[in-house]
């Protein structure tokens, strides 16, 4: 039987705030199309957009069997050296993508892109290969898609991935420092 109260203890509740903000991540990255910069051409962008999302996606299917396994298992089955390894892990990679969110963002707002910036919303009269004319790539479909309409509500909405996503690598820390002082008194 599971016994809820374990998420008042620190470790339950640790585990539970990394669950929260990585589901509060994820939301914000579908709702504003988020990414986490680099340039298109030289696939960078890729490179980003998928290490952000595997970060995020794949420490929350890390941290909620850690949490089930926590609140369902006996006082015996608890690895905290498994723990120190995921924590560790997870600190390192929200940090590295919080700053990549962080780095993208905090110079995008507000800013309609008019001129060239690594051709992102640039107009492009020469190449038709996006399917528009006279138009900024912001504005076409693929522009959207790889969240190019940088308006301030998106650019807010990328500094607050980033902040969360940083924030959440100090709980991945702070839990790995817990796992590791209770895995010497085991």
């Amino acid at each position: 039987m599971a016994d809820f109260r374990l998420l008042a203890r620190t470790h339950g509740f640790m585990k539970l705030a990394e669950i929260i903000i990585a589901i509060v991540c994820l939301i914000l990255i579908r709702t504003y199309s988020l990414n986490f910069g680099g340039d298109v051409t030289t696939g960078s962008f890729h490179d980003r957009y998928n290490v952000g999302l595997v970060t995020v996606g794949g420490m929350l299917l890390v941290s909620l069997p850690l949490l089930i396994s926590y609140l369902w298992s006996t006082s015996g089955t608890y690895q905290p050296f498994l723990e120190i390894i995921y924590n560790t892990l997870g600190f390192i990679l929200f940090l590295t993508v919080g700053s990549l969110a962080l780095d993208h963002y905090r110079n995008y707002a507000g800013v309609t892109h008019t001129g060239n910036d690594n051709n992102r919303g640039d107009t492009n009269p020469n190449n038709n290969w996006f399917g528009t004319t006279n138009s900024t790539w912001a504005d076409s479909g693929i522009g959207k898609a790889f969240g190019w309409g940088n308006t301030t509500e998106n650019a807010n909405a990328g500094k607050a991935l980033g902040a969360l996503c940083i924030i959440n690598a100090f709980f991945y820390l702070t839990d790995a420092a817990l796992a590791l002082r209770q895995g010497s008194t085991v």
